[in-house]
């Protein structure tokens, strides 16, 4: 527990980062990081089962926030908590493609880069439909990065590890400035880019479509009040 946000976390092994007796396995290199609040404890089942079911053995951190500070705060939260070179970062109601971790690592080796994000599928779990993106995005954001036009890519994104620390990770205050003068409407996602990308890290996108972007209606921000609030208002 984490007196000063009132934060807890659980750390959970994937099956295929445990070691087996008389085989040599070698440690992940990754750890995906999974904010949540107890309300979504479906949704998380579905998102960690994507994780586990990864074709590149990684970690998983599952940080829980018990007392409505957000989704920023509990990610920052499970930051903390990494110790494997990379660290990927995943929303509880959204689920990755089983090669989802390799490519982007494969990515990350192959142009020397620190910081790589993929493509997405969008999801309506209300409308029952599935399209390319990436809408809701700006069309660039399925482009390399350029310094001259930044967009905003999701969070769902592999970071080095001391990249992201050495950024401030998700503790920095949101540089609403910033946000405005790109025309992007986006706050920790854009914001955590930026940072890191003036740190000097080497950014690269991988031009594949690895991983489910969920929309069901009205972004909650991993604030369990506002859950509560919504699913409220909808059984009226």
């Amino acid at each position: 527990m984490n007196a000063g946000s009132c934060l807890c976390w659980r750390l959970e092994a994937s099956a295929r980062s445990t070691n087996l007796r008389g085989i040599s396995v070698r440690e992940p290199k990754t750890t995906v990081v999974i904010p949540t609040i107890p309300e979504r404890a479906t949704l998380l089942e579905r998102a960690v089962s994507s994780v586990i079911a990864q074709s590149a053995r990684c970690r998983i951190a599952v940080a829980e926030d018990l007392c409505d500070s957000g989704a920023r705060a509990t990610r920052q939260n499970g930051l903390e908590t990494v110790t494997t070179e990379w660290v990927a970062f995943l929303d509880d109601d959204d689920e990755l493609d089983p090669n989802h971790i390799e490519i982007l690592l494969d990515t990350a080796n192959r142009y020397k880069a620190d910081f790589v994000w993929s493509r997405f599928r969008l999801r309506n779990d209300v409308k029952g439909t599935t399209t390319p993106g990436p809408y809701p995005l700006d069309v660039r954001a399925f482009e390399q990065w350029d310094d001259r036009y930044p967009v905003q890519t999701t969070i769902t994104v592999l970071v080095r590890t001391d990249v992201a620390l050495r950024a401030g990770g998700f503790h920095a205050e949101i540089d609403t400035t910033e946000r405005l003068k790109y025309g992007q409407g986006a706050g920790e996602e854009f914001d955590f880019a930026l940072r890191c990308r003036r740190s000097g890290a080497v950014f690269r996108h991988a031009p594949y479509e690895t991983w489910t972007w969920h929309h069901w209606g009205g972004n909650t921000a991993g604030l369990a009040r506002r859950y509560r609030d919504r699913n409220r208002a909808r059984r009226r």
